[in-house]
């Protein structure tokens, strides 16, 4: 039985459960999930109504004025419309981004500016990340 990685946004708090695991047998009639903990062991995860599958891409945003380049994810629900970013600062910790198109320009994982610097700082792989939309922050340079 193969298992698809997915990931789960707490629809409450904006809490993410980024390295999860769904696998369903051809005679299961629901999919059973599970999730990573703190030390990389598989447990078993029930997500319930609070939580809802999302979409977890990784991107980087590269500034167009001084090429600062953001480490980031882009998160989409499953009808969601529009995209909620997440970018990395120091230790692993995600913080909510809202990106000016103006300044910032979004770039693809496998574009080579963005590619090096994945493999360096990458989402963790064992956490429960908690961010917050704080909009003067997210206006806040590194």
């Amino acid at each position: 039985m193969a298992m698809e990685k997915v990931a789960f946004r707490h629809k409450t708090d904006n809490t993410l459960k980024t390295d999860c695991r769904k696998t369903q047998g051809k005679h299961d009639a629901f999919p059973t999930y599970f999730c990573y903990d703190k030390e990389g062991n598989l447990e078993t995860f029930k997500p319930g109504k609070q939580w809802e599958q999302v979409l977890v891409t990784k991107i980087c945003f590269q500034n167009k004025l001084r090429d600062d380049i953001r480490v980031c994810i882009k998160i989409r629900g499953p009808q969601d419309k529009t995209d909620s970013y997440a970018c990395m600062k120091t230790k692993g910790v995600l913080t909510a981004f809202k990106p000016d198109k103006n300044e910032w320009e979004l770039i693809k994982a496998d574009d080579h500016r963005c590619k090096p610097l994945l493999k360096k700082v990458d989402v963790p792989r064992n956490a429960t990340i908690t961010f917050t939309n704080n909009t003067d922050e997210s206006r806040n340079h590194e």
